[in-house]
């Protein structure tokens, strides 16, 4: 909402109130001469209407500063001009109206008029100076990094009132295309679908992060669990049901692993949690001549930021991280996936983050230094409007569960003050000495983006208009 210089009622009050100081309304009958108007009273009269537009809040912002303007500018007109006929009229029934407006003497009737244009120039500068509220909505991996910025950047800029919520990437994605917040966040890029119905939207990075696989292994503490995507499917479709089942067994080679049921964790909203992870269970699914085999997870689950997750006896699901970590805290022999910013509540929690097979079969854990290599090994081929997958990427020490974090604007904003405020807030995000320092991403595990991609990011912030 915007707010004048004054309250409504108190502006409008403040007006009346000036025919008690010979300043607008002496409350003067507005006289005729015949049946026609007064000319020089309907110049006063034409300013009321004009006036109470400006003052109507549901009026959009622009508009109300227009009819500011023109109420300024009409009154001025009528103090320097009008009000001069009044004195010199030739008939006692116009002195009598210049003597009821109470400016007897000349040099009364310029601070009258400078104190109106004054306090229309206040309106004016309340109406433009007001504060920008920004929304954001989305995922629930970036919300503790948003959380931050918001905090932050409320210092850097005061004027720019940020509101952020975690209400999973599908929402944010939803939310932004529906108008609904200035800025959806999302660890998933738009579909195809949804980038040719929505062209207006843009999907910029703003940082890089990565996803674990976390496992409540009560019985197995201080050690590293390995797992592949292979297993990892088979875990989900049921196919895998016990800890020491042999596919397990082999990858864990020298580790005695409990004979006990398995309690498959997923996200049951939109999430771009499960758009990462379910992408690594189909990118890592072995192909036979180039055709990944029938029954695979590829071939019947797929990924998304929703899927049909098969249905597997004693599963159990999640709506946020937050909540998939107290799931799998609270549930013995459980497996999950994790967003990376949670990694500290999963350590409270005593879980074990497990060691994943990439590309080039070696097991690696979600360190700076692997996601960074995975980065390096994909980042180069993202195309302009930077929707892209950085999942399972090649390289012998590449972390394979990687995603951009994706901030999803519309180019076509309502006002140039609130795409101004969204601009200048998100390119102070992905800038080193802003949102990208160490001091925002290390806490939430996540990397700054590549200078190259940083650009590119650049680049789509500039067509916010």
């Amino acid at each position: 909402m915007v707010h004048n210089s004054l309250p409504r009622r108190e502006f409008t009050s403040t007006l009346a109130s000036m025919g008690d100081h010979g300043v607008l309304n002496a409350r003067f009958p507005k006289e005729r001469c015949g049946i026609w108007p007064d000319r020089d009273l309907s110049w006063r009269d034409f300013n009321e209407p004009v006036l109470a537009e400006a003052l109507e809040e549901p009026t959009r912002l622009r508009e109300r500063a227009k009819f500011l303007a023109i109420g300024n500018l009409n009154l001025e007109e009528f103090f320097m001009k009008r009000v001069a006929v009044f004195r010199q009229g030739k008939s006692e029934e116009r002195r009598a109206l210049f003597r009821q407006l109470r400016i007897s003497r000349p040099h009364r009737a310029r601070p009258a008029s400078a104190l109106i244009v004054g306090l229309m120039l206040l309106s004016v500068a309340a109406v433009y100076s007001a504060a920008q509220n920004v929304a954001e909505t989305g995922s629930t991996l970036i919300y503790p990094a948003f959380q931050a910025w918001a905090g932050a950047y409320a210092k850097i800029d005061p004027a720019v009132h940020m509101t952020v919520n975690a209400t999973g990437s599908e929402a944010g994605i939803n939310s932004a295309i529906a108008g609904q917040v200035q800025i959806g966040t999302s660890d998933a890029y738009m579909t195809d679908t949804q980038a040719m119905a929505n062209p207006s939207i843009l999907n910029i990075p703003l940082a890089i992060s990565a996803q674990l696989v976390v496992a409540n292994l009560p019985e197995q503490p201080g050690s590293t669990l390995k797992l592949s995507g292979p297993v990892l499917a088979d875990i989900y479709s049921g196919k895998i049901r016990e800890w020491d089942a042999a596919p397990i067994a082999a990858l864990n080679g020298g580790i005695r692993l409990p004979h006990r049921t398995i309690v498959p964790v997923h996200r049951a909203d939109g999430s771009g949690d499960t758009f990462v992870f379910t992408q690594f269970l189909t990118f890592s699914t072995p192909e036979v001549n180039g055709v990944a085999p029938p029954g695979s997870w590829e071939n019947t689950v797929y990924y998304g930021t929703t899927v049909h997750w098969p249905a597997v006896p004693g599963s159990l699901t999640a709506y946020s991280n937050k909540e998939m970590s107290q799931k799998l805290a609270s549930t013995p022999w459980s497996v999950g996936y994790l967003g990376a910013s949670f990694e500290a509540d999963a350590n409270q929690a005593g879980l074990e983050t497990a060691m994943l097979q990439n590309e080039d079969g070696n097991f690696v854990l979600p360190t700076a230094a692997t996601i960074t290599a995975a980065a390096a090994s994909l980042t180069p081929r993202t195309p302009p409007d930077e929707r892209l997958t950085l999942v399972f990427a090649p390289g012998a020490n590449s972390y394979p569960l990687i995603n951009y974090e994706y901030a999803m604007v519309s180019q076509k904003q309502p006002y140039a003050q609130v795409a101004a405020a969204i601009s200048n807030f998100l390119l102070w995000c992905i800038s080193p000495q802003g949102g990208s320092a160490a001091s925002f991403l290390d806490p939430v595990h996540f990397i700054a983006l590549p200078t190259s991609i940083r650009a590119r990011s650049e680049i789509q912030i500039a067509k916010i208009q």
